[in-house]
């Protein structure tokens, strides 16, 4: 459909924590790659400025420590948010 905005698909990972209880990865859809970085692999919550994921302890990072890479665009009926995310229970 022409001139619909259509959602990316979008690797996000991240490094930083990698102990029990943690999210080293998950693919998500998103608009653009910095809305992608600021989602939470537990429920696709969006980070707000000053945020630090206690709610949800260690499991997550900082978006400005999350790696992005672009997987291509996601069917037209995909909404925002988590599709599948890798979690390493303790």
């Amino acid at each position: 459909m022409k001139g619909e905005n259509r959602m990316k698909l979008w690797l996000i990972s991240q490094k930083i924590n990698d102990d029990y209880d943690t999210y080293d990865c998950a693919v998500v859809a998103a608009p653009d790659m910095w809305t992608a970085k600021t989602m939470h692999p537990s429920n696709g919550r969006t980070w707000k400025n000053g945020d630090d994921w206690d709610e949800y302890g260690s499991s997550w990072t900082n978006p400005n420590n999350v790696n992005t890479e672009f997987l291509g665009d996601a069917a037209y009926n995909i909404k925002q948010g988590v599709i599948c995310a890798s979690y390493h229970a303790g």
